[in-house]
């Protein structure tokens, strides 16, 4: 007698080929946006960390310097990256003096185009700028500061389509508020409209020269990269995530007098008071 055997498959047919394959590109497109937010959560850790160093690097500079912050720009050129670097000893120099590049002053997620530094900015006004002025302002003691918790002392900043930028990021209100009646009935600021529309806004993406209105000012505008959030150092010296209008102009950026000090400096004579 002869007996049947049924012959076997080796191969898939082209429907279970096409299945496989269309569930491959859903699994795809379900975790590939998820790899990519656990990217940027690393890259957002980094840039915590960094932060973290540059506030105790300025502590001890404060502390050796009768708590008194460095300047955002010196007569001579230098930068506050390069006041503080001697107790960091981190990233690059030329010609000496750092200027913001490398190492800890590296954002992991800063577009770093022409190569440029200066990822992070202090506080325009609290770290003065005396650069090329006609008269030189002192620095700022810890005191002048009316609530170091709440008052951001260094955060992330834009970038300019050159090869340097800003030391500092804006403070002007102008650049964070969009409505400037901003006064109650007392004339004191009204904290219900405390917020940072116009930041937020421009914040959304960042901008070249090239690109109108920033100009120059893309340089030194807040950046929320981190999946709409920027780090920022506090002047007590704590790091927090801040998703974009979470800041407040008036609680978080506004310092008395430092800033009508700054805002005369810088030649901003329409903005020099609150409004």
């Amino acid at each position: 007698m002869f007996s049947y055997q049924k012959a076997s498959r080796n191969g898939f047919t082209l429907i279970e080929l096409l299945v496989v394959i269309a569930i491959i590109a859903i699994l795809a497109a379900i975790l590939f946006p998820v790899f990519a937010q656990v990217r940027e959560k690393a890259r957002q850790t980094t840039c915590v960390s960094n932060e973290k160093q540059m506030g105790l690097a300025i502590a001890q500079y404060v502390q050796d310097y009768d708590e008194h912050y460095p300047q955002a720009n010196s007569a001579a050129g230098d930068q506050w990256y390069d006041n503080v670097n001697p107790y960091v000893k981190n990233g690059e120099k030329y010609a000496g003096l750092s200027f913001g590049k490398g190492g800890i002053w590296d954002c992991p997620s800063f577009p770093h185009i022409n190569g440029q530094g200066q990822n992070y900015g202090a506080s325009l006004g609290l770290f003065v700028d005396n650069w090329a002025r006609p008269a030189i302002q002192p620095t700022w003691s810890l005191s002048a500061v009316d609530a170091p918790a709440d008052k951001i002392m260094v955060a992330e900043k834009g970038f300019n389509n050159a090869g340097g930028s800003w030391s500092t990021f804006t403070t002007v209100e102008s650049e964070w508020l969009i409505n400037w009646n901003n006064l109650n009935a007392s004339g004191n600021f009204d904290e219900s409209k405390d917020g940072s529309d116009f930041s937020a806004t421009k914040g959304d993406r960042d901008q070249s020269t090239s690109e109108a209105p920033w100009g120059w000012e893309g340089g030194w505008t807040v950046r929320y990269r981190h999946q709409k959030a920027c780090n920022v150092l506090f002047c007590d010296g704590h790091v927090k995530s801040m998703h974009a209008g979470s800041i407040k102009w008036y609680k978080n950026v506004y310092i008395p007098n430092v800033y009508e000090a700054g805002m005369d400096q810088e030649g901003f004579g329409w903005s020099n008071k609150v409004h």
